[in-house]
């Protein structure tokens, strides 16, 4: 049985498990901020005698300390939906008992602002439209009958008996609610695009297996470098390929192959540094490429060294080891050479390696 371990190369499910930190740790933040707005909405409702949104906040506060329940065992979805009720709700009773001219329909704007966030509450993809358009319709049908009312007479300016400064203090007050809501779901929104496009990134230059770059990487990389040579600066490549890794595929299942590219993926990283790049080529094959001065001796002087670690290494398996080579073939930047010139030789070289015994770099 194999460990698999990640020393010194990116794993892309701890990008996934930083997103979805992330993303906990912004409804934590948001909860908070929305107990503290009852909080402060509480102390003005108490100023302004009204008995109905005194009682009703009093629960809503409740409601909030309640949801850092949902939000510790990760229950986004029903955080979600109640949030949402609990926000239209409030908008319609604030504007029925104090009036329009507090401006409790701005929070219902608030909520149109936060109809794509059903992907953070990871809902599935089936589910998204349906769900980011059931909000933003919700939310605007109640701020078109807000406003309807308040225009038929229904809901007045004024309530009789609330005095004027606790009208303007609320007015205010959700003023500020509305841009601290945009503002807040604003940032969630591009954080979450930041994300996707990490990930999506990640995925499009690294192997899935061993977190290497891949071919496409690669090549990039190669491209990158020959733009930029000069007479100062070269560069080599090494390709790298496992003796007889069709036989442990064969004798040991392709469970336990994935387990020693792994491996030996981790064996080439630890000799990468800022001048040195590694990935995988394909199928069992490894590309190695040295820039800078003396990269030809550099990259002989590496890959001699890793085909001797990599010959010493005892790969466990159930009660004894596995032992595995590689051949390697180098090839050095010379002047006139295109991608495919410097690509091939290496790869004739890593074949005359092959065909003269194996377990040796030719350059």
């Amino acid at each position: 049985m194999f460990f698999f371990k990640n020393k010194g190369k990116i794993d892309p499910g701890a990008i996934m498990q930083d997103m979805a930190l992330n993303i906990k740790t912004c409804f934590w933040f948001l909860n908070i901020v929305l107990l503290i707005i009852h909080c402060l909405l509480e102390v003005i409702y108490v100023f302004s005698g009204v008995r109905v949104m005194i009682v009703e906040n009093i629960f809503v506060i409740a409601f909030y300390a309640v949801m850092f329940f949902f939000l510790r065992n990760n229950k986004l979805k029903i955080y979600c939906v109640l949030m949402y009720l609990e926000i239209l709700s409030h908008s319609v009773l604030g504007s029925l008992c104090l009036g329009n001219s507090c401006g409790f329909q701005r929070w219902a704007i608030t909520l149109m602002c936060a109809c794509f966030l059903p992907m953070y509450a990871l809902f599935d993809v089936s589910e998204l439209k349906r769900s980011s358009a059931l909000i933003t319709s919700s939310a605007g049908l109640v701020y078109i009958i807000l406003c309807v009312f308040h225009l038929l007479g229904f809901i007045p300016d004024t309530i009789p008996g609330v005095v004027p400064i606790i009208v303007k203090l609320l007015s205010l007050f959700n003023s500020l609610v509305l841009a601290v809501g945009v503002f807040f779901f604003t940032y969630l929104f591009t954080s979450r695009i930041t994300s996707i496009e990490k990930k999506y990134r990640y995925q499009a230059r690294h192997d899935q297996l061993t977190g290497l770059y891949n071919r496409f990487a690669l090549n990039e990389i190669i491209s990158r470098e020959m733009s930029a040579i000069n007479k100062d600066k070269g560069f080599s490549i090494a390709i790298a390929d496992i003796d007889f890794f069709k036989r442990v595929n064969d004798t040991y299942g392709h469970e336990t192959g994935d387990s020693v590219l792994y491996i030996v993926s981790e064996n080439l990283v630890a000799h990468t540094n800022d001048t040195c790049k590694v990935g995988r080529w394909g199928g069992e094959e490894f590309l190695f490429i040295v820039f800078g001065d003396n990269s030809d001796t550099r990259i002989r002087e590496k890959m001699e060294s890793i085909r001797n670690d990599i010959e010493h290494l005892k790969i466990p398996y159930q009660d004894s080891y596995i032992n595995i080579t590689i051949s390697a073939g180098i090839s050095t930047y010379i002047s006139g050479d295109n991608k495919d010139t410097i690509l091939q030789r290496a790869d004739d070289n890593l074949y005359e390696a092959k065909e003269t015994g194996r377990n040796k770099v030719v350059f």
